[in-house]
């Protein structure tokens, strides 16, 4: 399965995108490497700042797929390690589209299910 390009938003501006290939089947999650946008900024957006805890942001951010579906989740968390260069975008708890509609090709997915 080839990584699942998406965009984050705040309101109609986006602030950064990811290509999301981990899993955890077990709890619906998707992460990837979040690269943000001039319109990111740490503090106002991510969750987690170089380890301190900031706020959930899941109310404020949306998350887009390329071709504009929403997907719909329980949190949509950003981890920011500036300090280390690194960025990662969770999405915990996919229900729309479903999340094996989403990544029911991807390796992890298949194996955790049983279905190779």
């Amino acid at each position: 399965m080839m990584p699942m390009h998406v965009t984050i938003l705040e309101g109609l501006t986006p602030i950064g995108t990811a290509f999301l290939n981990a899993l955890d089947p077990a709890m619906g999650i998707a992460m990837g490497k979040f690269e943000p946008t001039s319109a990111y900024v740490p503090d106002r957006h991510a969750n987690m700042v170089d380890g301190d805890y900031i706020a959930d942001r899941s109310e404020t951010l949306r998350v887009e797929r390329t071709d504009g579906i929403s997907i719909v989740c329980r949190a949509i968390s950003i981890q920011d390690w500036s300090e280390l260069g690194e960025r990662e975008l969770h999405l915990l708890e996919i229900s729309e589209p479903s999340y094996e509609a989403l990544v029911g090709e991807h390796s992890a997915f298949r194996a955790y299910w049983g279905k190779d």
